[in-house]
């Protein structure tokens, strides 16, 4: 929307630019309909992932994909694994707004109640921010698991907690990349308001909702959604993946193919975006 009213001012004023709209509107998860008003609205579009280029093709914008900044991050290179002393590690990860940590918090932390007895010894931990901690901690206490479940609120809380997880469960997000890209399996879940969800269905690809599933076109994390999305099957799920004595073997190669996936050939983000701009502002001294 700012785009194109920011378009139609510039032509109001006789300016004349292109506009380039860095981070291409999510076309392919829901609402491919977009795609002909953001190509009316802008000049160019820079796409973090390979498959986007494709939905703006017969479209009268130019494309570019430059990439996923978090796949340069050199923590994914050589991810340490420390371990957990043995014990079996699992990190829990409900997400990073307080209105999905309100759905999907309490299941994750019966899932984990239930494990406890089917794998003793088992340890957690929840790495999140400083502002969501307290909500954390009031949702382990009313299940009994405070002290047990560890939070971690410092800074680069989320790969402390990696480096000693064989398995992750985790709500859907950009997180899912995260523990994709650091070679962690695990199971992904999602718990809507039911007229949230149900608008969701008619509108979202649930085959792109998880990143590394839709970037690698198959199922790299089982995804459980709403109804599905029980106590029972999060701790189903987190079993099998422990039970899987190639799981983490498996992480660990599809870690590698997405790292190349989104880097694209470059060694440098700042590198992918600026041979894309070139394109419209000259080749870069």
């Amino acid at each position: 929307r700012l785009a194109m009213r920011l378009k139609r001012r510039m032509a109001q004023l006789g300016w004349s630019a292109p506009i380039i709209h860095c981070v291409a509107p999510t076309v392919w998860a829901w609402g491919a309909w977009r795609r002909h008003r953001v190509a009316r609205a802008v000049d160019g579009l820079l796409c973090l992932f390979p498959f986007e280029p494709a939905y703006f093709d017969e479209l009268d914008v130019k494309t570019h994909f430059i990439g996923h900044p978090e796949a340069f991050n050199p923590v994914y290179e050589r991810p340490q694994r420390v371990g957990a002393g043995g014990a079996v590690h699992l990190t829990i990860l409900p997400g990073s707004r307080r209105g999905e940590i309100r759905h999907i918090l309490a299941p994750m932390l019966s899932a984990f109640g239930m494990m406890t007895k089917t794998h003793p010894g088992i340890t957690a931990s929840i790495p999140t921010l400083p502002r969501l901690a307290p909500e954390i901690a009031s949702g382990c206490a009313r299940h009994g698991v405070e002290g047990v479940v560890e939070i971690d609120q410092s800074e680069g809380a989320l790969f402390t907690a990696l480096a000693r997880s064989d398995a992750v469960l985790a709500a859907s997000g950009t997180v899912t990349l995260q523990t994709a890209l650091y070679g962690i399996p695990g199971v992904a879940c999602y718990i809507a308001p039911k007229l949230s969800a149900a608008i969701g269905r008619r509108l979202v690809r649930m085959d792109r909702v998880i990143l590394p599933n839709a970037l690698l076109d198959r199922e790299v994390y089982p995804f459980l959604f709403q109804d599905a999305a029980t106590p029972q099957a999060m701790a189903d799920g987190v079993a099998a993946v422990l039970a899987d004595k190639s799981a983490m073997t498996r992480a660990t190669e599809d870690a590698s193919l997405l790292r190349d996936q989104l880097r694209g050939g470059a060694t440098r983000f700042e590198t992918k975006v600026g041979d894309a701009l070139a394109e419209w502002f000259g080749p870069r001294s």
